[in-house]
């Protein structure tokens, strides 16, 4: 007999896993450890790189720039280029800038390259910045905007002059944004900012009259518009405008010479004007003399001017307009510009007066002088004795150069 035996449904024996299994189990449960790990050293090498890129940067270890005084032209140039101001050194913007025009031309190409600085690394800055702990974020200084470096170049290119020429496309560009340091420095360029013209005219469109008499003095230097000039200058004399734009606008009439003659009346009102400012009314005053207009009207203005009792900038220059209108004047105005320098020098002990370069700046002929400065040097006043001899000296040392030339 078969003897029947009961099957007990049992689950089949588990498997052990291979040795080779187990490992491969092992490191399937170890990848997204590694994979972090991996990242955070990858991210740490990029900060790593980044930071040493920046010392690199900041040190000039790019590029073998040329020194000035020890150090790159790029932290001489990088200084300048801020608002107007003191800066956290304690010197002021002009201060920087003119450290910088002591480089010479060399300095232009970085200067250019500062109004092509672009708003994208310092916003990206910025957002990282924030980003960081409080504590961090207070170490670092507040990053300059691309805007206000470019105002500083564009600022200390006008120092330059016609050195600045290789700047003329860039700056263009910067208007209407940035309008008054790139109208001075197209300005100082002179002819050969001509490629700016058109932008410039563009900006006319603005109907504020001190931006229109800035634009009219950079179209003045650059390409002699005259009767255009002449226009939006007379408009600037006319009552209610501003101090600062008629003071501008009579400076600018007094370059025309003769072509002013139009804006002669405008410019009497203002030398009259006693609500106007000392340094106003003597531009206004420098306008009636270079125009060469003549009438007892004008002339008793310009003596009321030098009376002793006005500020010596309006004294001194009503003198010098007198003097322009009648050499019989040469005498009296020798005087009173004399004593205008002294004065300068008092209040500005560093500062250097030129007594020529008075005179010829407005077209007076200083060997006209020559007489009057004789005199003074027997002058009661030790001051006026020393700027008379001065005055003599440089004139002679002119007339020297002319005749060597």
């Amino acid at each position: 007999m078969r003897r029947w035996r009961r099957r007990c449904k049992t689950s089949p024996p588990k498997r052990q896993p291979s040795r080779g299994n187990q490992k491969m189990n092992e490191l399937n449960s170890n990848a997204p450890r590694k994979r972090v790990l991996k990242r955070r050293l990858v991210i740490l090498s990029l900060v790593l790189l980044a930071v040493v890129g920046l010392v690199v940067w900041l040190t000039g270890g790019f590029n073998h720039e040329p020194l000035h005084k020890g150090k790159p032209i790029s932290y001489w140039v990088d200084r300048a280029c801020t608002y107007d101001g003191t800066g956290e050194d304690g010197t002021d913007a002009t201060e920087r800038c003119r450290e910088v025009k002591t480089i010479g031309p060399t300095a232009v190409p970085y200067l250019v390259a500062r109004l092509r600085t672009s708003n994208w690394w310092g916003s990206k800055w910025l957002w990282l910045r924030a980003r960081l702990p409080a504590g961090i974020q207070q170490s670092f200084s507040d990053t300059r905007s691309a805007d206000e470096i470019r105002y500083g170049a564009a600022r200390t290119l006008s120092l330059f002059g016609a050195d600045a020429k290789p700047a003329v496309p860039d700056l263009a560009r910067l208007l209407p944004r940035i309008p008054h340091p790139v109208i001075d420095a197209l300005a100082a360029i002179g002819p050969g900012a001509r490629e700016a013209l058109p932008v410039l005219h563009a900006t006319l469109t603005n109907q504020d009259v001190s931006l229109r008499v800035e634009v009219a003095t950079a179209l003045w230097h650059i390409g002699r518009e005259t009767n255009l000039v002449l226009r939006i200058g007379t408009n600037a004399l006319v009552p209610g405008t501003s101090d600062g734009a008629a003071m501008n606008a009579s400076y600018l009439l007094s370059l025309l010479r003769s072509a002013a003659a139009p804006a002669v009346p405008f410019a009497l009102n203002v030398l009259r004007d006693t609500n106007r400012s000392p340094d106003t009314r003597a531009n206004a005053a420098s306008v009636l003399g270079a125009a060469r207009v003549s009438s007892p009207e004008i002339r008793a203005a310009l003596l009321d001017g030098t009376r002793v009792e006005q500020p010596e900038i309006l004294r001194s220059n009503c003198a010098m307009a007198l003097w322009r209108l009648d050499s019989e004047f040469a005498p009296f105005a020798t005087r009173v510009v004399l004593e205008h320098s002294i004065a300068l020098k008092r209040q500005f002990p560093q500062s250097e007066q030129d007594f020529t370069a008075w005179l010829e700046t407005r077209d007076l002929d200083p060997n006209e002088s020559i007489p009057t400065l004789k005199r003074l040097l027997e002058s009661d006043s030790s001051d006026m004795r020393k700027e008379a001899g001065s005055a003599l000296e440089r004139i002679e040392a002119k007339s020297k150069e002319g005749t060597n030339q």
